[in-house]
């Protein structure tokens, strides 16, 4: 019986550890998210141009191949 209850105290310290573990992941997640957005949005030139630039190179290198 009293094994039981120290498996059972276990039990619900590791999932409270997980549980909190995994809320500070997605809150670091939804600041960094934040922080990315508020960077795009002070230089456009980071977020849109970027890839498309990318992009359009690869194509000229396929199409010049």
């Amino acid at each position: 019986m009293h094994g039981k209850m120290i498996f059972v105290l276990l039990l619900s310290v590791i999932t409270v550890i997980i549980y909190s573990v995994m809320a500070v992941i997605i809150g670091i997640i939804l600041i960094s998210a934040q922080l990315i957005g508020l960077l795009i949005k002070r230089n456009p030139t980071l977020g849109t141009s970027d890839p498309l630039t990318s992009v359009k190179i690869g194509e000229t290198e396929y199409s010049n191949r």
